[in-house]
């Protein structure tokens, strides 16, 4: 009697299962839709994408023409122009529309690995509809920078692709990882900081790999423009990077990098070099100031992890067991992103698409419990951090932007990002990885105390 009662309880639950798997199914669908007819709406009229500075600068790469020249807006080196050859042949609005859905499907493509990733280093067992939940609150923790990436056809969800397959294969082909990284400095130069990270972490292999990507990205162009032309454009790219330190119109003869001084640039840097401008203060001492913020978050960092008793600074990548240091890569990576965008010169609302995987790993520690996590100050922290990033003021009777985005304020607010990601992934390893084996399975990787379910 009993066991007749159980199967239709059984196959409730099972439905109810499909049905919540389904119902974030449809509102994933229905975000992304929204996305979708926003960039139609720009792509019927006469708009300019960001793309299509791209799309120009790889039709003159392959029709042998000056690559800044025919389009003053491209300011990377000649390899993403190079990359986007194949698609140079379609005409302009065929180019725009095919590139939108390599970025739709490089949303999934992020998610999906970026889950994986986390499952693997913290050994989740998961239901399909818990999955399906934890993309859903990825994409809206990131909808705005999200849609701004796929209406203007930006590069950022191709740069994420490329450092979440590093992640993934670091392990297993660090040279391979490495290499992923070196091609994505060469799109966004900021990522050059992961490589001081692999050398304090002994990853010689992955470290060696990025060195070889670097030298590819930058020297693959050649075979279709030659030497000569290659390292022009190259060190006009170089260049470039000049103009964001200027304070004076751009120069003609590089590459046209925004200044530190452009209103959408809303980093710390640029919130303190701002201030100090707006009292005719001068540019080296707000420098040495930002520099300095970035030096004590990284000292409340290093305080964060020696609480924990995990070294910092130096911890060669076998000094724990593998699954054990994957872990604690995943939030020193994720780390990582945050504090670049934090800081970084050339930091805009829309490169925070960068931090949809990190959003996810968030979003991972809210559907998955754990005791060790308080689900209080996590939700509280994640609710400061987003309306920080997306809080807007202006003065009143006063033409001026956005005032909190003058201030670096969606900088500083990615701070607190910062220590989500650290004081509660730091929560969610030792939860793991610091307690006895007995709470686990046979094959470690069923969990109770997580809540997690085959």
């Amino acid at each position: 009697m009993h066991r007749k009662a159980a199967v239709p309880a059984m196959q409730k639950l099972l439905i109810n299962k499909h049905l919540r798997s389904s119902f974030f199914g449809l509102l994933i669908f229905i975000l992304i839709s929204y996305i979708i007819f926003e960039f139609y709406k720009r792509f019927i009229t006469v708009y300019h994408f960001d793309f299509d500075c791209f799309y120009y600068s790889a039709k003159a790469l392959s029709l042998g023409r000056d690559i800044y020249q025919s389009s003053p807006c491209y300011i990377y080196p000649p390899f993403f122009a190079f990359l986007l050859t194949p698609i140079s042949h379609f005409n302009q609005k065929s180019a725009e529309a095919i590139w939108m859905m390599i970025n739709i499907f490089l949303i999934f493509i992020n998610l999906f690995f970026g889950f994986k990733i986390v499952s693997y280093a913290f050994q989740i067992k998961y239901r399909r509809w818990q999955v399906m939940a934890v993309f859903l609150l990825a994409i809206l923790l990131t909808f705005q920078s999200l849609r701004w990436e796929i209406i203007d056809g930006q590069t950022d969800l191709l740069s994420l692709a490329l450092i979440t397959f590093s992640l993934y294969y670091l392990q297993r082909k660090p040279m391979l990882s490495g290499a992923l990284l070196g091609i994505t400095a060469i799109i966004k130069y900021q990522s050059f900081l992961f490589a001081p990270l692999l050398l304090f972490r002994a990853q010689w292999k992955a470290f060696f790999g990025l060195l070889i990507g670097l030298l590819i990205a930058v020297f693959v162009p050649a075979l279709k423009i030659g030497w000569r032309n290659n390292l022009n454009y190259l060190w006009y790219a170089l260049k470039g990077l000049k103009n964001s330190a200027n304070t004076n119109p751009l120069a003609a003869n590089s590459a046209h990098v925004p200044t530190i001084f452009w209103e959408r640039n809303i980093s710390i840097t640029n919130g303190v070099v701002r201030i100090f401008n707006d009292h005719h203060g001068s540019y080296l001492p707000a420098i040495v100031l930002a520099l300095a913020i970035a030096i004590c978050t990284l000292s409340l960092i290093w305080l964060l992890f020696r609480k924990n008793r995990i070294a910092f600074l130096w911890r060669p990548a076998d000094h724990f067991d593998a699954r054990k240091e994957y872990a604690l890569t995943l939030i020193e990576w994720s780390t990582l992103v945050i504090f670049m965008l934090a800081f970084s010169p050339e930091s805009t609302k829309r490169h925070f698409a960068l931090l949809l995987n990190v959003n996810l790993f968030i979003a991972v520690m809210l559907v998955f419990k754990t005791p060790a996590l308080k689900r209080g100050v996590t939700w509280a922290l994640l609710l400061l951090y987003q309306f920080g990033i997306a809080f807007s003021f202006h003065w009143p009777m006063q033409n001026t932007g956005n005032v909190w985005d003058h201030l670096g304020g969606p900088g500083f607010s990615l701070l607190l990002a910062l220590s989500l990601i650290i004081s509660c992934g730091l929560a969610y390893y030792r939860d793991l990885y610091c307690k006895t084996q007995s709470q686990f399975s046979v094959d470690g990787h069923y969990i109770p105390r997580l809540g997690i379910q085959k």
